[in-house]
């Protein structure tokens, strides 16, 4: 993972960095409040299940602490390296590296609690919310793991970890959409649980939605660190690095924005009437091919 904070320090700043340091500031704010719309909207929709508010609101917590921690380096290396102690500087770089660890590993939750809901979607409705917190206990556990070193542990097998996860998590959205899609396409009789294999279909567009920007940011990371390997360092040339610093971050943050509209402005109505649809359509379909194939019979 490219340093988010290896930036050059002191009073001479050249102009380009400057303009990217502001340009940050601009969109790190902008990314806090938006974090809180999020996260108020979310636990304010009482359709979705507690622990699918939990499980998605712990995604979006990350994005304030990094966003924080990033304009305190700024205002820092704007006062000449005056502004934070060293202690202060060096929580300010775990603090960034939480953040991006907490983006890659916060989706282990949230995947953890559909395939609960799509396993026991009888009795999901029931459920309280301990198994859930236990398992963002978890991942908040691994994370700081990774930032503090709290427990030995190897990085190499943290990060294998994420990666791993990051690899099994497309194909098991695909095949819970499909599990539950066709659940509620056989109409069971029993609403309670007609009304759990909705709202689990209902909940995996924008959690994909949220997948499908993370492996971009994903393959960002990987492009920007190939990048600085192969190009910024053996060049020597510190206007690459003050190039590569600022477009890798910028990226980031505008990736970090992107990564908020699947709940910011998904509309349950739109979805509902497109889900019933589709799902119309398909009975249509196959009533259609029934028809012709007892006509050829006779």
């Amino acid at each position: 993972m490219v340093e988010l904070a290896n930036v050059p320090l002191g009073h001479n700043l050249s102009p380009l960095r400057v303009i990217g340091f502001i340009a940050e500031l601009i969109i790190s704010c902008i990314l806090i409040v938006m974090t809180v719309v999020v996260g108020y909207k979310l636990w304010n929709r009482k359709g979705y299940h507690i622990n699918l508010r939990i499980t998605v609101f712990n995604m979006y917590i990350s994005f304030p602490i990094g966003s924080i921690a990033r304009i305190l380096w700024i205002i820092h290396i704007f006062s000449a390296e005056t502004f934070l102690s060293p202690w202060m500087v060096e929580q300010s770089i775990r603090l960034l590296t939480l953040s991006v660890s907490a983006f890659w590993v916060m989706q282990l939750p949230a995947i953890f609690e559909r395939i609960c809901a799509t396993v026991f979607y009888k009795t999901y409705s029931n459920w309280k919310c301990k198994e859930t917190l236990v398992i963002v206990f978890l991942c908040w556990a691994l994370v700081i793991n990774i930032c503090y070193d709290v427990i030995p542990v190897p990085t190499e097998a943290g990060y294998a970890i994420i990666i791993i996860a990051n690899i099994v998590i497309v194909p098991l959205y695909t095949v819970l959409f499909r599990i539950n899609f066709n659940r509620y396409k056989n109409k069971s009789k029993n609403l309670t649980e007609r009304y759990q294999i909705f709202q689990n279909v209902e909940s995996l567009y924008p959690l994909a939605w949220t997948v499908a920007i993370e492996m971009v940011h994903n393959l960002a990371t990987l492009g920007g660190v190939l990048v600085f390997a192969l190009v910024v360092v053996p060049s020597g040339n510190n206007t690459y690095q003050e190039v590569m610093n600022s477009v890798s971050n910028l990226v980031r943050e505008i990736i970090l924005l992107v990564y908020c509209l699947p709940f910011l402005i998904y509309s349950k109505e739109r979805r509902k009437t497109r889900f019933i649809n589709k799902v119309a359509a398909q009975t249509q379909n196959a009533n259609t091919l029934y028809d012709k194939q007892f006509q050829n019979l006779w």
